[in-house]
C-alpha cells in the first residue's frame, strides 16, 4: 500500500469536509451510531480526495489525536497555573478543528449524585472562552 502524504491545503479541505458530516465525529448527533450513515460520508470524502477509505480514516485519526494532544496541554496548563502562563497552541490545524472540542465539552462526564444545568452550562462557557 502506498502512503498517501497530505499538504497543507488537502488537509485544510479534508477538516472543512469532515466537519460537514456530524454523523463522523459528533457524539450527539442522532446518526453517530448509525453506520451506514458513517459508511456513506465516509465515501463521500473517499471521492472528494481519490483515495482509500483507509487513508482518509488514518488522517482524520492523526488529526484527531494531535487536537487531543493540544487540548490536554491546554488543559494541564490552565490548572493551577497563573493566567499570564496558558499555552496558545501553535499547531496549523488547531483553529480549524475547535469544534471537535467543543463537541467533546458538550459529552463531558458528571458526578451522578450532582448534576446541574447551570454546571454543564459553566463549564462549556469556560471551553468557549479558552477557544477564543
Amino acid at each position: 500500500m502506498e502512503k498517501r502524504v497530505w499538504n497543507r491545503e488537502e488537509a485544510t479541505m479534508l477538516i472543512e469536509n469532515f466537519e460537514l458530516y456530524p454523523e463522523l465525529w459528533e457524539v450527539h448527533c442522532k446518526d453517530f451510531k448509525n453506520r451506514v450513515m458513517k459508511q456513506a460520508a465516509l465515501e463521500k470524502l473517499t471521492g472528494l480526495f481519490e483515495t482509500s477509505e483507509n487513508k482518509i480514516q488514518r488522517k482524520l485519526h492523526n488529526l484527531r489525536t494531535q487536537m487531543n494532544q493540544e487540548w490536554r496541554k491546554i488543559q494541564k496548563r490552565k490548572s493551577g497555573k497563573g493566567t499570564n502562563e496558558t499555552y496558545k497552541s501553535t499547531w496549523e490545524f488547531f483553529d480549524s478543528l475547535k469544534f471537535i472540542i467543543t463537541a467533546n465539552a458538550q459529552s463531558s462526564t458528571q458526578d451522578n449524585l450532582i448534576s446541574s444545568d447551570f454546571e454543564q452550562l459553566h463549564s462549556l462557557e469556560c471551553v468557549n472562552i479558552l477557544l477564543t
